[in-house]
């Protein structure tokens, strides 16, 4: 496998965790994906950072060297939020 087979295996990952809706992000947990890409099998971490309403979310894999290792990454902010409505919005959608 080549480097370019690690960082679309992280991509793809990115890419699902994207299509999912804020609270759904909001309850996933730290958890690792084998992901299936042209050179094989890539081991995909996903980090989750708990910031209170609000999330960062990580997603990791890391290729070994002999000496080292090379890391590819994506990352997914995620806030959900809330606020009073005012007595006009109130009226517009409800009254």
């Amino acid at each position: 496998m080549d480097d370019q087979d690690f960082q679309t295996a992280v991509d793809l990952e990115a890419d699902r965790l994207l299509r999912l809706s804020p609270c759904e992000l909001m309850q996933i947990q730290n958890h690792e994906v084998i992901s299936s890409v042209a050179g094989g099998e890539v081991s995909v971490l996903i980090k989750i950072i708990d910031l209170g309403d609000f999330r960062h979310i990580g997603v990791l894999a890391e290729r070994k060297y002999f000496l080292g290792s090379a890391r590819y990454a994506r990352g997914i902010k995620v806030q959900l939020s809330m606020q009073s409505m005012d007595s006009d919005e109130i009226a517009k959608y409800y009254v």
